[in-house]
């Protein structure tokens, strides 16, 4: 049986993909804002932690109370967060 010439490399399998990646824009204020925190928790804990890893960590903590707010603000504030 002749092998293929692709043969000597693993398929790649669900656990060895890399996980999909999205572009999230952020005003310019927001963007250093969130460097900030990131360079302030990573200085504090000795170890650095990526803006997105503090944005992750955020959503997976405390996204269904910012739901709950945002859900039932006044009309009024809704000018914060559309730039």
């Amino acid at each position: 049986m002749k092998r293929k010439k692709n043969d000597c490399y693993p398929k790649k399998t669900a656990t060895r993909r890399k996980p999909q990646r999205n572009t999230l824009y952020l005003p310019s204020a927001s963007r250093e804002e969130l460097d900030k925190i990131a360079l302030e928790i990573g200085y504090r804990r000795g170890r650095r932690i990526s803006s997105s890893g503090v944005v992750q960590y955020l959503i997976k903590k405390y996204s269904s109370q910012a739901i709950e707010e945002l859900i039932n603000e006044d009309d009024e504030d809704d000018d914060d967060f559309d730039d």
